[in-house]
């Protein structure tokens, strides 16, 4: 009984062993691929966990977490990326651009200029079409416009980048109380 113990240790441990950086690179890649985020996360981190340098987990995990809406996790990533790798600089810059973006859409949305806010977030999707965070926005302004058609449909779109956005879970209900509010008035 005993030598069947150690064997199943050795096993179990070499399975552990033969996932290296680039494999669960590579598996994170695939979970993401098939709508895995919580699995593509792991895989992600455990391979900076095996290699604390390695880059291209690095900007992986940081995309993740900019679909995740984890902005300043991903800003940290990158920063780490560019220390290993100055080529990955383009990548950390584009992250401050997208982050001026939304800046910009935010203080729209604050003084009431919806439409330039909408504008804002659009360029922000035309350049990172998974940032669930700008296709929400985007729906939050058309929420303050009035277009409950086109809310939901974006509020839907972030759903399917993130199926765990709070935001957009609440942005729906807020269109579907506020049409049964306006039948009722009617």
């Amino acid at each position: 009984m005993k030598p069947i113990k150690i064997l199943l240790f050795i096993f179990i441990l070499s399975l552990g062993i033969s996932e290296t950086p680039e494999t669960l690179l590579s598996s994170g890649q695939v979970k993401l691929q098939e709508g895995d985020l919580q699995g593509a996360l792991t895989d992600f981190q455990l391979a900076l966990e095996q290699d604390s340098k390695f880059d291209l987990a690095m900007l992986e995990l940081a995309q993740l977490q900019m679909r995740l809406g984890n902005m300043e996790k991903a800003k940290e990533l990158l920063f780490k990326a560019v220390e290993v790798n100055e080529e990955n600089r383009k990548e950390f810059d584009r992250l401050n651009d997208i982050n001026v973006k939304m800046n910009d859409g935010e203080r729209a949305m604050k003084n009431g200029q919806y439409e330039e806010a909408f504008s804002n977030y659009e360029v922000v999707v035309a350049e990172f079409p998974n940032f669930t965070e700008a296709v929400f926005s985007m729906g939050l302004a058309k929420f303050r416009l009035s277009d409950f058609d086109s809310d939901v449909n974006y509020y839907r779109k972030a759903l399917e980048l993130n199926p765990e956005h709070k935001k957009a879970h609440s942005g729906i209900d807020n269109v579907v109380r506020n049409t049964f509010n306006e039948g009722n008035n009617s």
